[in-house]
């Protein structure tokens, strides 16, 4: 016979700083309980337990049964006997007592809250003559501590963005593009108000592009008669991620509320856009001032390590040669060949822009509503985060994981905008001397050069990823919450059975 799962067991619940201790106040008269009934608690943020009890056998046959008002909280398992939370919950636990013997059953318990209310079940041992035994009471309470982050739903804690933003690099023009932005936090409880957490961040937004020639420029003649230069944005379109683990304590506060500790990560980023088109300066007569600038950008031994080619190097002023007396001269395959036009094209790489930073991340979580004092399920905060970091990015520093970056990332809710408008920035500091490199205008080589590449005097050097500073800043809108918001407007309420 299964024990009912109305069962008026009474308990009376302590709630405690670590736990809950219970106490039964009555006994069901067709149950018999042994002199020590067993308790197992669930302190408060913890989410499992363990106990071993023994049953006082007056048969030869039991089985062991799960009941109670909250047992969809509570995931059972034994391993003396082996048996599931579904053998459990359905009196399937199975249990043969040899004669003069006392079973002994080690239980573990996972607790999952659904409500902010303690929970609680019972385990009882059913003999062969359909008599109930209480073995043990199990009670777990949810109430968690003030700005614990026990309102994410199951620990797990999403966000889905999207806006427009405007990114800006030193000394070049900014940019407006859109973005989405997608966060994925999973917490980990260690202990009081301290917690872990693994996360992600995925971005479709502006990021620095492999547009960079060293800031050459060609002048262009209006039809109005003025000359106005043209270069090219260093600026696109890219996929950004990262990922990496955390922890978090109260800072300022002890309430919680505010909250600060160490982060690393690890991510990349790929450019969606890059510069496919060809373009091309005009090379100037050797010993110009032009000349010079042009042979120190690109034909210089510091030059090659930014990824230029080896094969172009400077003429010499004053050469018996004719062939040598040129500003830039191509010397691939052992031939020296003067050039006339030095071209641009995009690089094909076959790598990520990859990253990496450690430092600090501060969280506050912010109420929704001028009347909230604590985040809960029912009414959860959204949380503004900020990032400040050190380590090493390749899409600021020309495509290379060389010298350090310093930055500083955030995201913040609108204050009682309940979660639906953020607002975003990005800072990348390379952490190095400045270098001033003024724009060189030449002139621009003609479509026929180009078109005749390839061809000795016509040199191809790469575009290479731009080595500047870099700033982003944005607003959006919380799409996850739009989308919450339009279903649970959309979706039917149940219709109540009929009877027939």
């Amino acid at each position: 016979m299964r024990v009912p799962k109305s069962d008026p067991i009474q308990l009376f619940c302590l709630s405690l700083a670590l736990g809950v201790f219970c106490i039964p106040l009555e006994a069901n008269a067709q149950a018999a309980n042994p002199p020590s009934l067993a308790f197992l608690s669930i302190p408060t943020g913890a989410t499992s337990g363990q106990l071993t009890t023994k049953i006082g056998a007056t048969s030869a046959e039991y089985k062991l049964e799960v009941v109670g008002p909250n047992i969809d909280q509570f995931t059972v398992s034994t391993q003396t006997p082996a048996c599931s939370d579904s053998d459990l919950k359905n009196a399937k636990c199975q249990i043969s007592v040899a004669s003069g013997s006392t079973p002994v059953v080690n239980l573990a318990v996972t607790f999952t809250p659904s409500t902010s209310a303690p929970a609680s079940a019972w385990v009882y041992a059913v003999n062969d003559k359909n008599v109930a035994t209480r073995l043990l009471a199990i009670t777990g309470n949810s109430a968690c501590a003030p700005y614990s982050d026990c309102d994410l739903n199951g620990g797990l804690g999403a966000t889905l963005l999207g806006g427009i933003e405007q990114s800006y690099q030193s000394s070049s023009e900014n940019q407006t593009n859109g973005f989405i932005r997608a966060f994925l936090n999973v917490r980990v409880p260690l202990w009081e108000k301290r917690t872990g957490s693994v996360w992600a961040v995925i971005r479709d937004l502006g990021a620095p592009e492999a547009n960079s020639n060293q800031n050459l420029v060609s002048a262009i003649s209006n039809p109005d008669g003025t000359i106005t230069s043209s270069a090219l944005s260093t600026i696109g379109y890219s996929v950004d991620f990262l990922s990496g683990v955390g922890y978090q304590r109260p800072f300022l506060s002890t309430n919680g509320q505010y909250s600060i500790g160490p982060i690393a990560a690890f991510g990349a980023t790929t450019p969606l856009s890059s510069a496919s088109a060809t373009v091309g300066y005009v090379v100037p007569p050797l010993g110009t001032e032009e000349c010079t600038q042009l042979q120190a950008r690109f034909a210089a031994g510091g030059t090659y390590a930014k990824g230029y080619s080896t094969d172009l190097v400077a003429g010499t002023a004053g050469s018996t040669t004719p062939a040598n007396a040129n500003c830039l001269l191509n010397v691939a395959g052992g031939i020296t060949t003067p050039v006339t036009t030095l071209a641009f094209a995009g690089i094909n790489r076959s790598s990520f822009l990859e990253k990496w930073e450690v430092g600090g991340r501060t969280i506050y979580r912010s109420h929704t509503t001028s009347t909230q004092t604590d985040c809960t399920q029912s009414d959860p905060c959204q949380r503004g985060i900020v990032d400040f970091t050190i380590g090493q990015d390749a899409a600021v520093t020309r495509g290379q994981m060389r010298n350090f970056v310093f930055k500083l990332d955030g995201v913040q809710p609108f204050p009682y905008s309940n979660g639906y408008f953020y607002i975003f920035g990005t800072l990348a500091l390379r952490l190095e001397k400045n270098t001033d490199l003024p724009p060189l205008v030449l002139g621009a080589a003609s479509s026929a050069a180009l078109q005749s590449i390839p061809i000795p005097n016509v040199f191809v050097e790469p575009f290479v990823q731009p080595n500047k500073d870099f700033y982003r800043i944005g607003i959006g809108i919380s799409i996850d919450k739009i989308f919450t918001q339009l279903s649970t407007k959309t979706t039917p309420a149940p219709t109540p059975p009929v009877n027939p």
